[in-house]
């Protein structure tokens, strides 16, 4: 396992965090969290690569809440996101945006997200502050749990605009040149594990490090692959990959 220390010395004490829920209203008067659904690999990344895209829409279209610079907004591909840019406050309670499919850009994410939908209904709501670094980060309340899975995304949030699959925070590669292919349309792939955790000797010293698995394998004349899985080559389209808003995500600058 590799570790990585991560240099906070530019960032600043806190994070906002924001929870956003997605609704489509079916033709049939029916409502749904557009976060949800079918459960398996496939299905799961397609939801999360539209919920993506669509978030940078809405980032893009609206700097009245987002601000002007979309660097400084990490999103989990779920319901929350983290932000030192969104203007939006404790005060401001729920803030609605209402849209109809037509309205949505990218015709991946209306075909997987909104298919048979009449009306989209967006809500933001601010839900605390996320101390990344000093002395309120400790066990007790729970901050330094909060703070590492705001890492975890922040981490990953380049890697869903890289030529990688995402599983969870499992990463592999996109492009085929490595693959080894077993048959029956199967092939071994390389990639990552990764995982941010809080090390120290004491509370006071601990800090965030962002642990990449190490373990590498040798198959063959291949070369070496890291935490290797087997996929089906049928299932994953070769241009599946993220669409990033920002290429590189400075919220901690």
């Amino acid at each position: 396992m590799n570790g990585v220390n991560l240099d906070l010395s530019k960032a600043p004490e806190y994070v906002h965090r924001y929870h956003i829920n997605i609704t489509k209203i079916k033709k049939n008067g029916d409502e749904k969290d557009a976060t949800r659904g079918a459960k398996a690999d496939l299905p799961t990344q397609q939801r999360r690569s539209a919920l993506f895209n669509l978030f940078a829409q809405l980032v893009e279209e609206h700097p009245e809440y987002f601000g002007e610079d979309a660097a400084k907004h990490v999103y989990d591909l779920g319901n929350t996101f983290y932000s030192i840019g969104c203007k939006i406050t404790q005060n401001d309670g729920d803030v609605v945006i209402e849209m109809v499919p037509d309205d949505v850009k990218c015709g991946f994410t209306k075909k997987v997200l909104f298919k048979g939908t009449k009306q989209i209904v967006i809500t933001l709501q601010w839900t605390g502050m996320v101390y990344i670094k000093g002395p309120k980060q400790n066990e007790d309340d729970g901050t330094r749990r909060e703070a590492a899975r705001f890492f975890e995304v922040l981490t990953s949030q380049s890697l869903f605009g890289s030529n990688h699959h995402a599983f969870a925070n499992k990463f592999f590669e996109g492009l085929e040149g490595n693959d080894v292919s077993i048959g029956e349309g199967k092939c071994v792939k390389g990639g990552f594990e990764k995982n941010v955790r809080f090390l120290g000797e004491t509370d006071e010293s601990a800090a965030p490090v962002l642990q990449v698995d190490s373990k590498w394998h040798i198959l063959l004349r291949f070369g070496h692959f890291s935490s290797v899985m087997i996929v089906s080559t049928r299932d994953i389209p070769s241009n599946f990959i993220f669409t990033p808003f920002s290429e590189e995500v400075s919220i901690l600058s």
